[in-house]
């Protein structure tokens, strides 16, 4: 069975005559050359009917709906908090103390990933907010974020704060072969993370020495720098 459609534009709708129709492989016919309608095509579709297309259309707009609403509602409350945090709004952060995302990450998670100011770290330890040890559901702490995102300010801060250094990761396969580690020992410290991303970043700057990727050349020595500095301040602290 076969119908024809007529399409006005190029990702317009198509208008199907029949409702209980699902359609299968677009096959474009070819145009004349010189149509007076050169944003119209004519496209033949391979169609079956089926009782429960109707059902099944319906039921497939509710969960794209409902899945849309709970990520939109997410982004808008960590968008929020991250928002409190970075223009240190203090005395509404007061009211966010207890917040806890669905990856399992609190504050101090959101404050390691952005770096905020020491004014937020010392409001976080003035008023004991738990969990800066807490893993995500990903198996990440505050300090491993930190050490991922390279930035030195927010390791002292955390380890001032009281994050703990003796803490054992377990890396995933693909974590291992990016970070070029053995997989028989999946478990590293919080130094050792630090050391493996470091020679990461050596490796990569080596192989772009002869290339004209500048950018990813000074993003690799900026990020090689930070790193040796994070391993400073792991050793001394």
């Amino acid at each position: 069975m076969s119908i024809h459609c007529t399409r006005l534009f190029r990702y317009s709708p198509l208008i199907v005559s029949s409702p209980k129709t699902v359609m299968l492989r677009p096959k474009p016919l070819p145009l004349r050359p010189y149509s007076p309608h050169r944003n119209v095509s004519t496209y033949k579709f391979r169609t079956y009917s089926h009782p429960d297309t109707k059902l099944y259309l319906k039921c497939s707009l509710f969960c794209i709906a409902f899945t849309s609403s709970v990520v939109i509602f997410k982004d808008r409350e960590e968008t929020e908090v991250i928002r409190l945090i970075e223009e240190e709004h203090l005395s509404l952060l007061n009211e966010h103390l207890d917040y806890e995302s669905n990856s399992q990450e609190n504050l101090w998670h959101l404050s390691a990933k952005i770096s905020p100011s020491k004014a937020v770290w010392a409001f976080l330890k003035n008023h004991q907010c738990k969990g800066i040890n807490k893993k995500n559901s990903q198996g990440q702490t505050p300090l491993l974020l930190a050490v991922k995102s390279c930035n030195p300010s927010s390791i002292r801060s955390l380890i001032e704060c009281g994050a703990s250094k003796e803490i054992i990761y377990y890396l995933d396969e693909n974590e291992c072969e990016e970070l070029q580690l053995p997989k028989e020992t999946p478990f590293v410290t919080i130094t050792g993370y630090a050391k493996a991303l470091l020679q990461k970043y050596t490796s990569t700057r080596k192989s772009l020495l002869n290339s004209e990727e500048f950018a990813r050349q000074i993003c690799c020595i900026n990020r090689m720098r930070n790193l040796n500095k994070i391993l400073k301040t792991l050793e001394s602290c």
